[in-house]
């Protein structure tokens, strides 16, 4: 948890100082580049730490065009990779980062859920992008592609999702536990400039609007 605040304020602080206070900057470069350091015996969530530090540091490289942080985005990436090392390619969604042991949590009765695992490729698609590296949008993409084979004809996906099969099960709902995966299915599709290398997350998109009332029955034109 204090990796990921310090992550955020620091991205914040960074963005502020080079607004307001170009000078500031190396100070802010300097304690990422000595002070930041990811080798804890930490168990992280896999969902937050991708959407808040790995999201935080790669706006940060965009914004500075420093490479520290690139290269600290980079370090807590690997430090979450083998979360997806599943039968299925269902991401388990906690890890310890210093040795890389990935399990969920006991409420779930071993299960993935689904925002978690499918709220994780926005940023490890640019990751791939920013340094050349396809393993990143490889790995993460393996969830999309599990969950392709059990889509269902109402395009609802239940919020529980078996790791080692890939098959879901439970409540359906775009409220806690299940909302950020459709956000992302539209988010990864105009990332990837709705190309044939983001296709999978369309195929997703089309069924939505059926479910869902105005004004957001736009979504058809995509």
């Amino acid at each position: 948890m204090f990796v990921k605040h310090l992550i955020v304020a620091h991205a914040l602080l960074l963005t502020i100082a080079r607004m307001l206070y170009p000078g500031h900057l190396n100070n802010s470069v300097l304690w990422v580049a000595n002070t930041l350091d990811f080798n804890k015996t930490y168990d992280a969530s896999v969902f937050e730490t991708t959407i808040r530090v790995v999201g935080g540091l790669l706006s940060t490289y965009d914004l500075s065009g420093d490479n520290i942080f690139l290269e600290k985005a980079r370090d807590i990436a690997d430090r979450l990779l083998p979360a997806w090392d599943t039968p299925s390619g269902i991401p388990y969604n906690i890890i310890n980062l210093a040795r890389g042991n990935a399990h969920n949590p006991g409420w779930t009765g071993g299960d993935s859920i689904l925002a978690d695992s499918g709220t994780e490729q926005l940023e490890f698609i640019a990751l791939s992008q920013r340094t050349g590296d396809p393993k990143y949008q490889e790995k993460v993409e393996k969830a999309i592609v599990a969950l392709n084979k059990t889509f269902p004809a109402d395009g609802l996906v239940p919020i529980y999702v078996n790791p080692n099969d890939g098959t879901a099960y439970g409540t359906i709902t775009f409220g806690a536990m299940g909302d950020s995966f459709y956000e992302y299915l539209l988010k990864a599709w105009i990332q990837g400039n709705k190309t044939s290398s983001v296709k999978p997350y369309r195929f997703f998109v089309p069924t939505l609007p059926h479910r869902i009332r105005p004004p957001f029955a736009h979504y058809r034109a995509l």
